[in-house]
């Protein structure tokens, strides 16, 4: 069927309008069951209030609660206006900027090079830049080509249908925060036609976002959502605009959350140095799941009000603190039994002000700066998931570590299997900016004086709702946001099956059960000596072809390949919109795949940031130049450009086995 189901049933008979839409939902189901089976059981458990009357004209969706219609009428022109490509419900994302901060010259030095060689090629390109003024693009047969549109509200979905027919759309992302609404749009949005622009359904349903389809849509290997998004509201919401919100937290992340491949080097350096010198590596599990409770403390400004409950009930929890919490810990006579630091970068002054005990174990980055290992008695290795690895780990990798300590803590703690995991501290999220730590951390002293305040990079903000039911929301900056969703994902993949208890007086955190100190109690006191020397006994030395081993071949060759192959993936033949950003979001994934060793190889992933930023200036030259000839040279010549600056970046010999 297509897009085409608007004009279907304006052309059909009264009387032949109900198969037509019968058909379309049979088909559907038939989709979700095959492919996404999790969203065909969640339409059959659903209750859907929505009942779809045949009208002589047309037909309309009325609320069988009410008996109200639950869309402006008549429901077909309603759909065509929302479809306009340009109309002010429209909400347009923009992050048309690249990060290249000098001081880290292996990433900047390409980046600046391949700005101001296209800004060179195109003297016209900067002027265009500065007036900010981006179009859809034509393509012909009276069709415009559109960067990502998230449609923010799925309903009945026609309008959805109509846009996609006259408009040739990057990527879609669908999502439907009011869930007993969906079950409409299988009668008017064709998904299996929308999976087949690139055999993939980014789809979700619920209130809260945060979500491996989110993880998906915004992949670090793709461009075009970090750059340019649209948003089209489907219908009123009192939450739009906290929704619009999380989408440019997303989008921005990117730029917020910078880790150049200076840094990237330096720490497969690092790794490879302390995997030599077979430090303990995190290489065991629980065979089952044990009546354990773990309080993760961060240091949030609202663990200075739960404090006394840990105090209280120390004995019967095993305590995993955040490092910045460790201080204020030690001034309330609370000794955590386990502390976690993310960092890789040793800053000795910070270190320093932490007050780290050296006799509790110490859970580090397997790639952290070798001081680290100084500052305990027993540091403990951990090597993470979806990251860059110098060699093949070979044994436990650990998922959504990042980007704070605090995921470091808790996904440890996911992977222990407890009964009960408390959160207190972990807060992403805050009652005012200026108060974003406990008094006595590294950031605030003891008393609420600023020590070290946010820059105004870090404190693009937004509105996000509050853990305690009842209260006001509470702000939060694109690293928290990301942290704070880097917990959801380990609560619905290593957390599965565990009570996680929100003490935190600041964001709230989806899969996590909200409460305050006065209704909680931990069950039973533990074998607290017992149950630190089981989970420091997950660790052992970490020995070469047992727990690691190195790549096959050079890691020079391999970066060789790339230098090659990327710019013919990109080259095309033909200038087409769609073809041309469908390039510059999969190459990047598909470079790596064709110049690994093995499917384990992950080297050259260091890469994939500085490629990203590459690439990135690539396409914002290309969205400020509309005709299909201009924007064909700019995308040849931008490749060629893009060939030159490749082949001028060398391969570390540092990591060289």
């Amino acid at each position: 069927m297509g897009f085409t189901i608007l004009q279907q049933l304006r052309s059909a008979d009264a009387d032949d309008r109900p198969r037509i839409i019968a058909d379309l939902y049979r088909r559907n189901r038939e989709f979700f069951r095959e492919r996404y089976p999790e969203v065909d059981r969640f339409i059959e458990e659903q209750q859907c209030p929505y009942i779809i009357q045949i009208t002589d004209s047309f037909l309309s969706v009325v609320d069988g609660r009410t008996g109200q219609v639950a869309h402006p009428d008549p429901l077909d022109s309603f759909a065509e206006m929302m479809a306009a490509q340009e109309h002010s419900a429209w909400v347009d994302l923009f992050a048309l900027e690249v990060a290249a901060p000098q001081q880290y010259p292996m990433h900047a030095r390409p980046v600046t090079a391949m700005f101001e060689r296209l800004a060179a090629r195109f003297p016209e390109y900067l002027a265009r830049y500065r007036r900010g003024v981006v179009n859809l693009k034509p393509i012909g047969e009276d069709r415009r080509f559109s960067p990502p549109v998230i449609f923010l509200g799925i309903f009945h979905g026609l309008h959805i249908a109509h846009h996609l027919l006259a408009t040739e759309v990057d990527t879609v992302l669908l999502v439907e925060p009011e869930p007993e609404r969906f079950e409409v749009s299988l009668y008017f949005l064709d998904y299996k036609a929308v999976w087949d622009k690139e055999q993939q359904l980014y789809l979700f349903i619920g209130p809260q976002l945060g979500n491996p389809v989110f993880d998906a849509f915004f992949s670090a290997y793709r461009i075009t959502p970090h750059l340019w998004c649209r948003v089209l509201p489907g219908y009123v919401m009192e939450r739009t605009p906290y929704y619009v919100e999380q989408f440019r937290v997303l989008q921005r992340s990117k730029i917020q959350i910078f880790y150049p491949m200076d840094h990237q080097a330096r720490d497969h350096i690092q790794g490879m140095a302390n995997l030599r010198r077979g430090l303990p590596l995190l290489a065991g599990r629980p065979a089952a799941a044990r009546p354990l409770t773990i309080a993760v403390v961060a240091s949030g400004p609202s663990l200075n009000q739960t404090l006394p409950w840990l105090e209280e009930y120390r004995d019967a929890l095993v305590i995993f603190s955040v490092h910045t919490a460790v201080r204020v810990l030690r001034r309330h006579g609370i000794r955590p039994d386990f502390q976690f630091c993310l960092d890789t970068v040793f800053h000795e002054k910070l270190v320093q002000k932490m007050e780290l005990y050296p006799d509790v174990p110490l859970v580090l980055n397997y790639q952290a700066a070798a001081s680290y290992m100084s500052l305990t008695q027993t540091p403990l290795l951990v090597a993470a998931t979806g990251v860059s690895h110098p060699v093949h780990i070979r044994t436990t990798l650990l998922d959504a570590v990042a980007p704070s300590s605090t995921n470091l803590a808790f996904a440890l703690a996911c992977h222990c299997r407890p009964a009960t995991i408390f959160l207190l501290g972990c807060d992403f999220g805050f009652r005012a900016l200026e108060n974003h730590h406990a008094r006595g951390t590294l950031y605030i002293d003891e008393k609420g004086g600023e020590i070290r305040p946010f820059t105004t990079h870090n404190t693009a903000t937004q509105v996000v709702p509050a853990n305690i039911p009842g209260t006001e929301p509470v702000h939060s900056t694109p690293f928290f946001t990301q942290a704070r969703l880097a917990v959801e994902k380990a609560i619905g993949r290593s957390g599965q099956g565990i009570r996680v208890i929100n003490l935190s007086d600041g964001a709230l955190v989806q899969g996590a059960e909200p409460a305050t100190v006065a209704e909680c109690r931990p069950d039973s006191k533990v074998d607290r000596h017992g149950a630190v020397q089981e989970i420091t006994a997950f660790f052992v030395p970490a020995e070469q072809g047992k727990h690691w081993q190195y790549f096959h071949g050079s890691g020079k060759d391999r970066f060789r390949c790339l230098q090659r192959r990327l710019p013919d993936l990109l080259a095309m033949e033909e200038f087409s919109w769609p073809e041309a950003i469908r390039r510059l979001n999969t190459v990047i994934a598909r470079v790596l795949e064709q110049c690994r060793s093995d499917a384990h190889d992950s080297r050259l992933d260091i890469c994939s940031r500085l490629l990203s930023d590459l690439l990135s200036h690539l396409c914002i030259c290309l969205y400020f130049y509309d005709s299909r000839q201009e924007a064909a040279d700019v995308y040849r010549e931008g490749v060629r450009i893009l060939a030159g600056v490749l082949a001028e970046i060398e391969w570390p010999r540092e990591l060289e086995n």
